[in-house]
C-alpha cells in the first residue's frame, strides 16, 4: 500500500508539472521549462496541501552523497525517484543549453537547489508564516521568489559551481538532535512545570494540527494534572502565546550564535548566510519545535518601510528570529548599495527565507532526512551561495559575491 501511495503522489506531482509545460511556446528554453516545472510543483502544493505534506514525508531521497553517475547517465534516467529523476534531468539540460560544464556534480547541486527553494515557498505558503496571505499575494511572493532563485541557478548553470561565500560552514559544529518527549522533562519546580505543558502543546500541533492543539491534551502528553496545568496557564490561547514566545526566542539565540561566530557585525551578504545557518542549527537541534513554530507563526512579514528604525520597532509583530533576520538583511542591501524599498526587501528575505526553510523542513522531516548529517551541512552552504549569487544578480549588486 505504501508503494502504491508513493507511485500515485509521484504521478499526481508530474501531472501538475506537465501541465505547466503545455503552456510554453515552442521555442521555449529550458530555464523557461525549469520555471514551468517550480510553477507545477507549487500549484500542486496550493491545491492540495494534504497531499503535499504526504509527499513531503514519504519521498525519502537515495543517498545522494554517494550514488555516483556521468553527466550523460542523467538522460537515461537515474535508476532513482520519478520526480528527482525530473529534477536531474532539467538541470542538466539548463546545463548543456548554457555551455556549462558537463558535471554530474553540478546536475545534483543545481537539482536539489531547485528542490529547496521552491519547497520552501511552497511550505510557508501552505503551513507556514505566508499561509494567510490571499491566493494573489502567494503567487505573486512565488513568482519573485523564483526570480531570485532562477537568477542564482542560471549562474551556475552557464559557469558551474559557485565560489565558496564566507561563512563556508556553521560555527560551533554541527548541532546535536534535541528530540526530548515532554512526558520525559523535568517537573521540580514551577518553570519546569510551564516548560514541560509547552513542550507538550508544541508535540500535540505537530502530531494533530495547529487546530487541534488543547492545554488538556498538552498536559497530558507532558503527564501533569489538569488541574495543576491551568493554574499555570489559562486556557488555549494563552498556552499557544506562550508556546509562540517561547520556541521563537529559542529560534532566535540560534541566528544570534552564528553571527557572533561570523563576527558579530555587518558584513554584507555573509551576515545572511550566518542567519541561515542559525536557523538550520536551530531545526536539527530541535526539529518537533522547528515544525511547531512553522505552523504557529502568526505575525506580520511585509515590511512597512525600508527604515532600519521601523523595521526594529515592528519586531514584535514579525515575532524575534524573522524580525531579526528582515534587520540583518535591510542593513545588507544598504551597505550593498541596492534599492531601498519595502518590495525589494520583502522579496529579498522571503527568497532566501524559503530556501533556508525548505532545507531545513526537507532535511529533518522530508525527502533529504535520511543523509550523512556532514554531508547535509556541506550541501546547504553551496545551496546558501546559490541563493545569494541569485539575490546579488536579480537586484544588480554583484560586488557582494566572493569571486565574482
Amino acid at each position: 500500500m505504501a508503494d502504491e501511495a508513493k507511485a500515485y503522489l509521484d504521478k499526481l506531482v508530474i501531472h501538475y508539472l506537465d501541465e505547466q509545460e503545455k503552456y510554453l511556446s515552442p521555442d521555449a528554453t529550458a530555464l523557461d521549462r525549469m520555471r514551468a516545472m517550480a510553477t507545477g510543483f507549487f500549484e500542486f502544493a496550493q491545491k492540495h496541501p494534504v497531499y503535499f505534506d504526504a509527499f513531503t514525508f514519504t519521498q525519502a531521497a537515495p543517498s545522494l552523497h554517494s550514488f555516483e553517475l556521468s553527466f550523460d547517465d542523467y538522460l537515461q534516467r537515474s535508476g532513482k525517484r520519478p520526480t528527482l529523476d525530473v529534477l536531474l534531468n532539467i538541470a542538466r539540460d539548463c546545463i548543456e543549453e548554457a555551455g556549462g560544464p558537463r558535471d554530474a556534480d553540478l546536475v545534483r547541486i543545481q537539482a536539489v537547489s531547485l528542490l529547496v527553494g521552491v519547497h520552501g515557498i511552497s511550505h510557508l505558503c501552505t503551513t507556514g508564516v505566508l499561509r494567510h496571505l490571499s491566493p494573489t499575494a502567494k503567487k505573486q511572493t512565488f513568482k519573485a521568489c523564483l526570480d531570485y532563485l532562477s537568477a542564482g541557478l542560471a549562474v551556475g548553470f552557464a559557469h558551474g559551481a559557485i565560489p565558496p561565500q564566507y561563512p563556508v560552514a556553521m560555527g560551533g559544529g554541527l548541532p546535536a538532535d534535541k528530540r526530548i518527549r515532554a512526558k520525559d522533562l523535568p517537573r521540580g519546580n514551577d518553570g519546569e512545570v510551564v516548560r514541560a505543558l509547552l513542550r507538550g502543546a508544541v508535540e500535540d500541533i505537530v502530531d494533530s494540527g495547529l487546530s487541534n492543539m488543547h492545554l488538556g491534551t498538552a498536559a497530558e502528553r507532558a503527564g501533569i494534572d489538569f488541574d495543576r496545568a491551568t493554574h499555570f496557564i489559562e486556557g488555549d490561547q494563552k498556552l499557544l502565546s506562550l508556546l509562540e514566545k517561547h520556541i521563537d526566542a529559542i529560534a532566535h539565540e540560534h541566528l544570534r550564535e552564528q553571527m557572533r561566530y561570523a563576527g558579530g557585525k555587518s558584513l554584507g551578504f555573509s551576515t545572511m548566510k550566518a542567519c541561515a545557518f542559525g536557523y538550520l542549527g536551530f531545526a536539527h537541534h530541535d526539529p518537533v519545535g522547528f515544525l511547531g513554530l512553522t505552523m504557529i507563526t502568526s505575525g506580520s512579514i511585509v515590511p512597512a518601510s525600508f527604515e532600519r528604525k521601523d523595521l526594529i520597532n515592528s519586531r514584535f509583530e514579525m515575532g524575534e528570529t524573522f524580525g531579526y533576520f528582515m534587520t540583518i538583511a535591510r542593513d545588507a542591501l544598504d551597505e550593498a548599495g541596492g534599492p531601498r524599498t519595502p518590495w525589494a526587501l520583502y522579496t529579498m528575505v522571503m527568497s532566501m527565507w524559503s530556501t533556508i526553510h525548505g532545507f531545513a523542513h526537507l532535511t529533518t522531516f522530508g525527502a533529504l532526512r535520511d543523509q550523512p548529517r556532514e554531508f547535509l551541512f556541506d550541501l546547504a552552504s553551496r545551496i546558501f551561495d546559490i541563493e545569494l549569487v541569485g539575490i546579488a544578480e536579480h537586484l544588480g549588486i554583484k560586488g557582494q559575491i566572493q569571486g565574482f
